[in-house]
Formats: structure tokens, C-alpha cells, sequence
């Protein structure tokens, strides 16, 4: 009886979170991919600004151990380059140093593809941090994209504060 009613109390948080996410994506006016239910995760696809977005709500744990929905937003932003060493090498420091200035979002690598992606665990987020997390990894996504195709290598954080200190001074 005990497990029956976990069952279904799980179940229906999980039907309010689909519920939750698709809601928030329509208000935005988004046309969306139906949700694909996978064996241990659901998933919506769409594109965002000039960005795919996809989203995961996929089960995890808490530092407690206790199971809890997560709410995955990700976006492939390029290939991962394999032509030489040399330029695989430079092109992974330039993703460790732009990962660093990241706040809420992170850069990964998965199967040859660099992602920058946001995970949360859904029942703290609201309508307005969705979307603003939405927002922001289609953003940097395509920035990222466009930072890290050309041949410049990023600025250190050195670089960046004396540009924001001679404009600041003008």
C-alpha cells in the first residue's frame, strides 16, 4: 500500500512538471517537438533564437539520497575539432577558460559535440527562472558558437577588466 501510494504521488508530480515545462514553453511561443518519453528521461526539442534547445526532465538525487525530478537544459554549440592535436588542444583550453566565466550554466563535451547546458532541480524553479535559464542557454549558445569558431583566443579575466576600465574612463 505504502509503495502504491509513492507510485502515485510520484506520478502525479511528474504530470504536473510536463505540465509546468509545456505550459512555460507555449507562453513563450514556441513551437515545440511533442515530449518523447525515453526509458530514463523526458524530452522536449526545439529551437530558441537561432539555438536548439533540448530539455531533459530526467530523475536524480539530492545530497540527502532522496529521488528528485531534475530539469536539464542544453544546447549543442559546435563539433568538437579532431583535425590535429595542436588545434583540438587550443580549442579545449579556450573551453575551459570561457567555462570558468559561466555562472548558471556549464560547457560539457558528449560524443564529440561541445553543449552549454543548465541543470536545476525542477522543484525549485519558477515560470520565470524557466525561462530565464531558457534564454540564456540559447544565448550563449550562440555566442559561444561564434567566440569559439574564430581564431582569437578568449580574453583573460586581466584583458576584460582593463577593456571595462578604459571605457569607463572615457
Amino acid at each position: 500500500m505504502e509503495f502504491t501510494l509513492r507510485l502515485t504521488k510520484t506520478m502525479n508530480n511528474l504530470r504536473q512538471h510536463i505540465f509546468f515545462i509545456e505550459e512555460i514553453i507555449q507562453k513563450m511561443g514556441i513551437d515545440f517537438a511533442p515530449r518523447r518519453i525515453k526509458k530514463d528521461s523526458i524530452e522536449w526539442e526545439f529551437h530558441r533564437s537561432e539555438s536548439r534547445i533540448l530539455m531533459f526532465l530526467r530523475d536524480g538525487l539530492s545530497k540527502s539520497e532522496d529521488k528528485r525530478e531534475i530539469l536539464v537544459i542544453t544546447s549543442p554549440v559546435m563539433a568538437v575539432p579532431d583535425e590535429n592535436i595542436e588545434r583540438k588542444a587550443a580549442f579545449l583550453e579556450k573551453v575551459l577558460v570561457l567555462n570558468h566565466y559561466l555562472v548558471e550554466e556549464n560547457l560539457s563535451i558528449s560524443k564529440r559535440w561541445l553543449f552549454v547546458s543548465n541543470s536545476n532541480y525542477i522543484n525549485l524553479l519558477s515560470e520565470e527562472d524557466i525561462t530565464n535559464l531558457l534564454d540564456n542557454v540559447s544565448y550563449y549558445s550562440h555566442k559561444l558558437a561564434l567566440q569559439l569558431k574564430t581564431n582569437a583566443k578568449p580574453e583573460t579575466a586581466h584583458q576584460q577588466r582593463s577593456r571595462l576600465d578604459e571605457s569607463s574612463t572615457l
